[in-house]
């Protein structure tokens, strides 16, 4: 006698360390998704909501227990079912994965996220593929010209044809076109001395560099309203700013201070620069590029990892968390609260 009631107050002090476990927890989890409500509310749910699923268990248990009188066996067992698929599958058990897994995994996602986004937001900062984009577009643009101007030249200073003929008309034509609109070259006059020809191509060269300096004032304004774009969104400070978390993190390796909340705000503003500045990191013409970096940069894993919801959503629908052992923390998870409910069962085990 004395030894089951030594056994019944065993199990009464395990069950209700276990339930201490689990609803730790849970309310590290909810406080996680609610960081502005009262933290009892979530010990009072926690507690309140663990006890019902351990209730829910011993009905399962006595409605199969044959040894003891248990009026409404069927009702009973499925009670004790929905009062387990309620409050321990629905709330305890999700909530309890939640902050093993954040423990686990949270200071290795967000190193490799400062990381990536610290290198996204330098690209922009420095020689950003749009900038080098212009600047190529501009030289080539130039080289063109140049290309079209040598056929030009060719053509007035060949001894064996019209100093400026229909060829070098043609010639200057095509160059003019290249130019673009409101370009129109005037035709210059006595060429077909040496001297001339060479008067002609200085003369026609003068206006070339005139134009292609007028057109490439285009590449310019360009760039300038890149800088300007890419300064009004205060790229540095997001910079300094994820330097400074890094720093912290490899100063405090054991500390669990991260992510705190202003970390979590300049990833997301962060995130909201590369994909807003997305045009400026892949070419103009590689579409899928573009989309792929938009996705990969829409919301930060940390800022994911905080919400319980969207962790198990992750889980359940994408491959964000492959290698991270989730389904270890669920079965942790699991075999402390159904260890508890054992516990519990045993505690307050009917002996007639």
């Amino acid at each position: 006698m004395n030894q089951n009631r030594f056994f019944k107050i065993f199990a009464f002090i395990a069950f209700l360390l276990l339930m201490g476990i689990s609803c730790w927890a849970t309310v590290e989890s909810l406080h996680l998704l609610l960081p502005r409500w009262p933290i009892v509310i979530f010990w009072s749910a926690a507690i309140i909501f663990f006890v019902v699923a351990a209730i829910g268990t011993k009905l399962i248990v006595d409605s199969f227990n044959q040894r003891i009188r248990v009026d409404n066996r069927g009702w009973k067992l499925i009670g004790g079912i929905i009062l387990l698929l309620a409050f321990w599958l629905c709330f305890s058990l999700p909530t309890s994965t939640h902050t093993f897994f954040y423990r686990s995994e949270i200071t290795p996602i967000l190193i490799d996220e400062l990381e990536r986004t610290k290198g996204k937001l330098e690209l922009l900062q420095n020689g950003n593929k749009a900038i080098e984009m212009i600047k190529q577009e501009e030289m080539l643009f130039r080289n063109k010209v140049n290309n079209a101007f040598t056929k030009v030249q060719e053509e007035v200073m060949d001894k064996n044809n019209i100093g400026f003929g229909d060829r070098a008309k043609r010639a200057l034509l095509d160059l003019q076109a290249i130019l673009g609109d409101g370009v129109k070259f005037q035709e210059p006059k006595f060429v077909n001395t040496e001297q001339g020809r060479r008067n002609c191509v200085d003369n026609l060269q003068n206006q070339k560099d005139n134009f292609l300096e007028e057109k490439c004032l285009v590449y310019k304004e360009r760039i300038a309203a890149v800088d300007k774009k890419l300064k009004e969104k205060n790229i540095t400070k997001n910079i300094n700013a994820i330097k400074a978390i890094q720093q912290y993190i490899q100063e405090h390796p054991n500390s669990h201070k991260e992510p705190t909340q202003a970390t979590v705000d300049v990833l997301v503003n962060s995130f909201s620069i590369i994909s807003d500045l997305s045009d400026y990191l892949v070419d103009k013409n590689d579409e899928k590029g573009r989309n792929q970096l938009q996705t990969e940069f829409k919301l930060p894993k940390t800022r994911r990892m905080l919400s319980v919801i969207d962790v198990w959503k992750d889980f359940l629908t994408t491959n964000n968390f492959d290698g991270r052992g989730f389904a270890f923390w669920v079965m942790l998870a699991a075999l402390i609260d159904i260890a508890g409910f054992i516990f519990f069962s045993i505690a307050f085990r009917k002996e007639i």
